[in-house]
C-alpha cells in the first residue's frame, strides 16, 4: 500500500493494517525457512510496507 494512501485512513485502520502486515511478516518467514518459498522478495516488500506505515504513525504524533 502506498503511503498516499495510508494518509488516508484513521488511526484504527493503520493500526488494524500494521497488526496484519506483522502477521504476514511472520508467516512469510516461517514458510521461507521451512520450505524455500518460491517468492523471496515478498518478506522485503512486507518489511518495506511495515516501515512505511510506522513512519506515518511517527508523523501523525508529532
Amino acid at each position: 500500500m502506498k503511503a498516499k494512501d495510508l494518509r488516508t485512513k484513521t488511526d484504527a485502520e493503520i493500526l488494524e493494517i500494521l497488526k496484519t502486515t506483522n502477521q504476514k511478516i511472520a508467516e512469510s518467514t516461517f514458510h521461507h525457512s521451512r520450505s524455500r518459498s518460491k517468492n523471496v522478495k515478498e518478506v522485503r516488500g512486507l518489511k518495506r510496507e511495515r516501515a512505511r506505515i510506522l513512519t506515518l504513525i511517527k508523523e501523525k504524533q508529532s
